[in-house]
C-alpha cells in the first residue's frame, strides 16, 4: 500500500493546482466581475459569461491541451515540467495564448485594467521565456505577482473601497510561495524574484499606459 504524503505536501500540491499560472487570468476575471462589470458586447449573445468562457478557454484549456499533446509525444516529461529546459516551448505557447485573448478582446468593451493585465501577462511570459534560458524562475510566483500588481492597481487607482482584495491577493501569493518551496520546485530566490517581477511589471505597465 502506497504511503500517503505528509499533509503539507498534499496541501502544497493542491495550492499549486488551484493557483496555477494558467488559471490566473480566469481568477482575475472572476474577481473583477464580482467587483463590477469586466466585459460587455455589442449584441445580446455577447454576454460577459461568454467572454469569461473565452478567458478560461484561451488561457487555460487550450494551453493544457497542447501540453498534453507534448507530453504524449515526449516533448515534456510531465505536466509539472520539472526541468528548466523543457519549459521553453510551453512558456512561449502560453504567451501566444495570452496574446490571442488580448487580440480577440478587441471586439469587446472590456475593462481597460483587464486588457492591461492580459497584455502584461503576455509580456511576463515572454520575459520568463528569456530568463528561463539561464534560471528556473517560478512561473507560479510570476503569476501570483501579476495578480497582486493588478489588484493593487485596481484598489489604488480605481476602487479604494475594495481595499481588502489586496491583502487577500498577498496572502494567496504567500501560500503559493509556501507551496513551491515545500515541494522543492524552486529556490527562495526564484520564488521571490518571480513575485517581484510580476507585481512590479503589471503595476508599472498600468501607470505607463494611463499616464
Amino acid at each position: 500500500m502506497a504511503r500517503k504524503p505528509p499533509f503539507t505536501i498534499a496541501l502544497a500540491r493542491v495550492i499549486s493546482v488551484v493557483f496555477h499560472p494558467l488559471l490566473m487570468p480566469t481568477w482575475v476575471f472572476i474577481v473583477m466581475s464580482l467587483m463590477g462589470s469586466v466585459a460587455s458586447g455589442s449584441s445580446e449573445c455577447n454576454l460577459p459569461l461568454l467572454y469569461g468562457l473565452a478567458v478560461f478557454g484561451l488561457t487555460f484549456v487550450l494551453p493544457v491541451l497542447v501540453f498534453l499533446a507534448m507530453l504524449r509525444v515526449g516533448r515534456i516529461s510531465s505536466l509539472q515540467m520539472p526541468r528548466r529546459e523543457e519549459r521553453q516551448q510551453p512558456i512561449l505557447l502560453t504567451a501566444i495564448s495570452f496574446y490571442g485573448l488580448f487580440f480577440w478582446s478587441k471586439g469587446w468593451s472590456v475593462e481597460p485594467l483587464f486588457k492591461v493585465y492580459i497584455i502584461g501577462a503576455t509580456l511576463l511570459s515572454l520575459i520568463a521565456f528569456l530568463i528561463n534560458y539561464r534560471w528556473k524562475i517560478s512561473l507560479h510566483m510570476v503569476g501570483a505577482g501579476g495578480v497582486t500588481g493588478c489588484m493593487a492597481t485596481y484598489v489604488y487607482f480605481m476602487s479604494p473601497e475594495y481595499f481588502l482584495i489586496l491583502p487577500v491577493a498577498v496572502v494567496i501569493a504567500g501560500l503559493t510561495a509556501f507551496a513551491r518551496l515545500r515541494l522543492s520546485s524552486h529556490t527562495q530566490g526564484e520564488v521571490y524574484f518571480g513575485f517581484l517581477l510580476g507585481s512590479v511589471l503589471i503595476f508599472s505597465l498600468f501607470v505607463l499606459i494611463t499616464g
